[in-house]
C-alpha cells in the first residue's frame, strides 16, 4: 500500500508533540462525580414539574405487596390474615377480619391530616376502620366509616370529641374512594373524593390533633378497644400522615393523581452546584436518601 507523503509527516508530528509534551490519561478531561452520579441515577428520576408538591409526609404505607412505611420506617405488621390485593394505585391491603399493626408511636404534632384509598366490600354492622390511634392515649384519631350515623369520628379524650357528620356508607361499596381528615384545633375537616363534608361540632370544638398528648400505636383496618374489632371489610390504599393540616387544593392534587399515584419530591444533591428538585417513584427512595437527598414532599 501507498502511503502518502503528508500522511507520513502527519504522523510523525503527532509523535513528536506526544513525546515533547509528555502527554497522558491525567492530561485528559474526566467526567466529574457529579456527573458520573447523575447519569447513573437519572432513569430512576426526572426534573419535576409545575405540579403540587404537598409538604409535611411523615409517615406512607403504600401496600404494595408488604407493610413498609416508605418515608417514616415505621413498618407495620400483617395480623388476622391480612393480605394484599390489587389496589387503586398498585396493590392494597386486604382486609376479611385481619388488620395492620404499626408498632412504634406515631403523632406529636399539633394538626395533622390522614388520609387513603379506601373500598369497602359491604357494610358489616359495625365501624370499619381505615386507619385509628391508640385508645390509651389523652388524645386520639378514628378515621373509620360508621353504620349508621357519623363516617368519621375525632375523639380528644372524653368528653371532648368531635364527630363529622353521616355519610351514607351504601355508595362506597365496590368502589375506590379517597377519605381525607384535615385535624387543625376548631378546623377539623372531612374529604371525600376531594369534596368538603359541612362538620358538625361537638359543643367544645376546640380540639388538640392526632395523639398530640401523648404520641400511640395506631392501626390500619382495625378498630377501637384493641384491634379486635371494627374490622375493615375490604381494600385499604395509600395510608398517608402528615404532619400539618392539608388545603382543600392539596388534597384534590392527591385525588387528581387517581390510578396514576403520588410520587416523592426531593432535593438532590443539596449544598452542591448539582443542587435540584426531582421527582422519584417512593420505591427508589431508599437510594437517594442513601446519598444525603432530602425528602421535600409529594407530588403527582
Amino acid at each position: 500500500m501507498k502511503i502518502s507523503m503528508s500522511f507520513r509527516f502527519l504522523t510523525i508530528f503527532l509523535l513528536g508533540f506526544i513525546l515533547i509534551t509528555g502527554c497522558d490519561r491525567s492530561d485528559l478531561p474526566t467526567a466529574s462525580e457529579e456527573m458520573l452520579d447523575d447519569s447513573a441515577e437519572f432513569s430512576l428520576q426526572k426534573k419535576s414539574d409545575s405540579g403540587t408538591i404537598i409538604p409535611g409526609i411523615v409517615h406512607w404505607w403504600p401496600g404494595d405487596g408488604n407493610a413498609k412505611d416508605v418515608i417514616g420506617g415505621n413498618d407495620g405488621q400483617l395480623k388476622g390474615g391480612a393480605t394484599f390485593a390489587p389496589g387503586q394505585v398498585g396493590e392494597a391491603f386486604s382486609f376479611d377480619d385481619g388488620y395492620v399493626f404499626i408498632p412504634d408511636e406515631v403523632g406529636g404534632w399539633p394538626e395533622a391530616t390522614v388520609e387513603a384509598w379506601v373500598k369497602t366490600e359491604g357494610i358489616t354492622g359495625a365501624f370499619q376502620a381505615i386507619m385509628v390511634g391508640d385508645n390509651v392515649a389523652p388524645d386520639f384519631v378514628h378515621l373509620q366509616l360508621h353504620y349508621g350515623w357519623e363516617n368519621v369520628v375525632y375523639i380528644d379524650g372524653a368528653p371532648h370529641w368531635l364527630c363529622l357528620p353521616h355519610i351514607d356508607p351504601e355508595p362506597l361499596v365496590g368502589e375506590f374512594h379517597h377519605i381525607a381528615m384535615s385535624i387543625q384545633s376548631g378546623n377539623t375537616i372531612l374529604y371525600v373524593d376531594g369534596e368538603e363534608v359541612p362538620p358538625t361540632h361537638h359543643p367544645n370544638p376546640n380540639l388538640t390533633s392526632f395523639n398530640s398528648t401523648n404520641k400511640g400505636e395506631i392501626t390500619i383496618g382495625g378498630g377501637w378497644c384493641a384491634p379486635m374489632i371494627r374490622r375493615f371489610n375490604g381494600l385499604i390504599d395509600d395510608v398517608r400522615i402528615y404532619k400539618h393540616a392539608l388545603s382543600a387544593d392539596e388534597i384534590q392534587a392527591i385525588v387528581n393523581a387517581g390510578t396514576k399515584g403520588m410520587k416523592v419530591a426531593i432535593l438532590h444533591k443539596p449544598g452542591t452546584r448539582a443542587e435540584k428538585t426531582l421527582v422519584i417513584p417512593f420505591d427508589a427512595l431508599a437510594d437517594h436518601l442513601g446519598h444525603g437527598d432530602e425528602i421535600i414532599g409529594i407530588t403527582n
